[in-house]
C-alpha cells in the first residue's frame, strides 16, 4: 500500500512533460527527469518508465538544437535506452519499442563506425517488434517514419519513402483513443515531419497546410510553429522577388 501511494505521487503527468518539451524548458525537464528516475528505482512501473523516456527524448532534442555537450546527451540517451529495455526485454510493449527504436536514432549521430551498426540494428529490431506487439499503434509507424527521413537514399531512405509511412501514423491517431498514459503524443510530430517531407518533395503549399493544421491543434509545440512561419516566410520573400 505504501508503495503504491508513494508511486502516485512520483507519477509525472505527461501533459506537463510535453509542454516543458514543447519549449525546452530544460529547468523543468531536468526535474521530471530526477523525478522519473526516483519513480522507475521506486516502482518500475510502465508510466514510470514512459515519463523517463518522454523526459529524455525531450532533454535529447532540445540538448541537439541548443548544441549541448556529447557527453550529456548520450548519457540521456543510454540512460533511457537502458530503462526500456530493462522493462520489456521480450519486445511486447509497442510504445516502449518504439522509443527503443528512437533513441538508437538519435544514438547513432553520437556513434562511429562499427558500433553504429549496433544502434541501426537495435532501431530495425524495436521497429520489428512494436509492429507484432500492436500494428495498430502509431508511435511505432512514427519511429519508422522518422527512421526513413533521415536515412539517405542510397540507404533506402528518404522523404518520399518516409511520407506514406507518416501518412500511416496520422490515419493511426485517428482512429485511436487517447486514453493511456501517453494520450496523443507524437501524433504533433508525424504532423510536422509529413510537413518537412512535403518541402523536400517540392509540395511547398501542402507543406504549409499540413503545419498550419498542426499549430491550430498543437500552438504551444515550438519546432511546429517555427516550421510553419518559416515557411510563410519563405513564400512571402518568394512572392516579393517576383514582382
Amino acid at each position: 500500500m505504501m508503495l503504491m501511494m508513494l508511486w502516485i505521487v512520483l507519477m509525472l503527468p505527461s501533459d506537463s512533460i510535453r509542454v516543458a518539451g514543447y519549449f525546452c524548458d530544460f529547468e523543468a525537464l531536468r526535474r521530471f527527469h530526477d523525478q522519473a528516475v526516483q519513480a522507475v528505482e521506486v516502482g518500475g512501473f510502465r508510466e514510470d518508465v514512459l515519463a523517463l523516456a518522454l523526459t529524455n527524448y525531450y532533454l535529447t532534442g532540445c540538448g541537439m538544437a541548443y548544441k549541448l555537450d556529447e557527453d550529456t546527451l548520450k548519457f540521456y540517451i543510454d540512460e533511457a535506452l537502458e530503462a526500456l529495455m530493462d522493462f520489456d526485454s521480450e519486445g511486447s510493449d509497442a510504445d516502449v519499442q518504439a522509443f527503443i527504436s528512437l533513441f538508437a536514432g538519435m544514438r547513432i549521430n553520437f556513434t562511429g563506425f562499427p558500433k553504429l551498426l549496433t544502434y541501426t540494428k537495435m532501431s530495425s529490431k524495436a521497429l520489428k517488434a512494436g509492429k507484432e506487439a500492436d500494428s495498430t499503434n502509431p508511435r511505432i509507424w512514427l519511429a519508422e517514419g522518422i527512421s526513413k527521413f533521415h536515412t539517405p537514399k542510397a540507404f533506402g531512405g528518404g522523404p518520399d519513402k518516409a511520407m506514406p509511412i507518416l501518412k500511416r501514423t496520422l490515419k493511426l491517431f485517428e482512429n485511436r483513443e487517447n486514453q493511456d498514459y501517453l494520450k496523443d503524443w507524437g501524433n504533433e510530430i508525424a504532423i510536422l515531419y509529413t510537413a518537412m517531407c512535403y518541402v523536400e518533395l517540392g509540395d511547398t503549399a501542402s507543406a504549409i497546410r499540413e503545419a498550419r493544421e498542426g499549430v491550430k491543434r498543437y500552438p504551444n509545440y515550438k519546432r511546429l510553429t517555427k516550421f510553419y512561419e518559416k515557411l510563410k516566410g519563405s513564400i512571402s520573400t518568394g512572392k516579393e522577388r517576383a514582382r
